[in-house]
């Protein structure tokens, strides 16, 4: 990464100045792309991050989707991506993948409606 220049995009993916990031930054209503709790506990939440997570390889990755446990800010999973029509299919996809979990739970709910 020699020679990287940090690069900041707004959400439509157009290059932006640092000073117009900032702004941005301090709007929590344009960070957030998409965010909701699970059953289980578990938050699914997408945001609009700016910079570019790809350091210059490829499209520059400027949201991201994590899943976190409760009110815990530590990550179980996370994905990012380049549009925000791809950050919103993200998050669909990351909702389903864990949406069940922890799987003994949802075995067990099924065992107990067979009966």
């Amino acid at each position: 990464m020699k020679n990287y220049r940090m690069k900041v995009y707004n959400r439509s993916g157009a290059p932006i100045s640092t000073e117009v990031f900032a702004r941005r930054m301090e709007d929590k209503d344009y960070k957030i792309v998409k965010q909701e709790r699970l059953w289980n506990g578990l938050r699914v939440s997408t945001v609009w991050l700016g910079i570019d997570h790809g350091y210059g390889h490829g499209r520059p990755l400027i949201f991201e989707t994590m899943v976190f446990p409760g009110k815990s800010f530590r990550d179980m999973d996370m994905m990012r991506y380049a549009t925000e029509a791809e950050a919103l299919a993200g998050h669909a996809r990351m909702r389903r993948r864990w949406i069940w979990w922890p799987r003994p739970v949802w075995r067990a709910l099924n065992a107990w409606r067979q009966r």
